[in-house]
């Protein structure tokens, strides 16, 4: 992960390190040394930190997360070991936590983050946690984490069984209601599960059609089974894992606008991810523009606000208009 160039990507670092520090213990009962812990979770491992200052930033990352109600202890076997640090039971339950627009973008930005770097070693436990996620926001419980999910949300046993395949790199076969056929038996390979529109997909090579298709999660009757690909199959599959995935949000619409949309350097490597292959992405100063169509202003300016920051709208002024009266709203609203 780069360096931090700002307030907000400096909370996208520190929450992605608190993340991967508790992933990292939590798959570890019988605890880890300090060691273990600089040289293998990300936010540590590449820091490049004296021991001094590795130290604090241990003793600062064990108080937030006490705070929060993970408190991580220390113990030592033997006198001449290294202490090892554990995960502790959490205290009494509080109540439920409720995420505002901001905290869940941010959660959203970092798990994602933590996703798209091929080194990152829970990818199905992650991709497990976001998919309770959207299903608690879909249940009506009003944490104000998801966009409004429609009923049809997934079981969450359907989320880890397509989480625990795309990890192992099994296939599956499930029974899919489509929107308008008849129910059908499908077989695939799951190659990514996505959040488009408040709705749970799975990207996947069908093993029959030859091809990749996109299954909305909340369809799926049942839970999936794990079966076994037919041969070459598995490769042909991740051939496509790179695939575009479906049309941006604010491409859903009647409108045909142009957009412009200024992307800043600070973005790196995710300014190419951020498009999803649409447009067309030129480099302007310090950053890119990338010039693509829009039919909903409205949904490019929440776009916008989701995926920043970092980026600016040019193009169509609308657009531009309902960001800044949503920030000059957000802004009142926090004084």
């Amino acid at each position: 992960m780069a360096r931090p160039r700002n307030a907000d990507t400096q909370r996208v670092a520190k929450c992605t390190r608190l993340a991967n520090l508790l992933l990292f213990l939590g798959s570890r009962p019988h605890g880890a040394t300090m060691d273990d812990i600089r040289s293998q979770v990300g936010g540590y491992a590449e820091a490049g930190q004296s021991d001094e200052a590795f130290q604090r930033q241990l003793r600062r990352d064990r108080t937030d997360l006490a705070r929060m109600g993970f408190p991580i202890g220390k113990t030592r076997e033997a006198k001449d070991e290294p202490a090892r640090y554990l995960l502790g039971n959490p205290p009494a339950r509080r109540g439920d936590a409720v995420l505002d627009v901001k905290d869940s973008s941010l959660l959203r930005l970092c798990a994602q983050s933590a996703l798209d770097d091929p080194s990152f070693p829970l990818r199905g436990e992650l991709t497990r946690a976001l998919g309770k996620l959207h299903i608690a926001a879909g249940s009506g419980g009003g944490n104000g984490a998801g966009d409004g999910l429609p009923a049809d949300a997934p079981d969450e046993r359907i989320v880890a069984t397509i989480a625990d395949a795309i990890r192992t790199g099994d296939a599956l076969a499930f029974s899919y209601e489509g929107a308008s056929a008849a129910p059908s038996e499908r077989r695939v390979v799951p190659l990514r599960i996505f959040s488009y529109l408040g709705a749970l997909y799975m990207h996947a090579y069908d093993i029959d059609k030859r091809a990749c298709r996109k299954f909305r999660l909340g369809r799926i009757a049942g839970e999936p089974a794990i079966i076994e690909a037919p041969a070459g199959i598995v490769d042909e599959a991740r051939s496509h894992a790179g695939d575009r995935l479906a049309v941006l949000p604010f491409q859903m619409g009647t409108e045909r606008l142009e957009g412009i949309i200024r992307l800043d350097a600070s973005l790196g490597d995710r300014a190419v991810r951020l498009t999803e292959g649409s447009g067309e992405l030129t480099p302007e100063g310090d950053g890119w523009l990338w010039r693509v169509p829009v039919a909903d202003p409205e949904r490019l300016a929440r776009w916008t606000v989701e995926n920043g920051p970092g980026i600016g709208i040019v193009e169509p002024r609308e657009a531009q208009r309902i960001l800044l009266e949503g920030l000059l709203a957000a802004a009142k609203a926090g004084e």
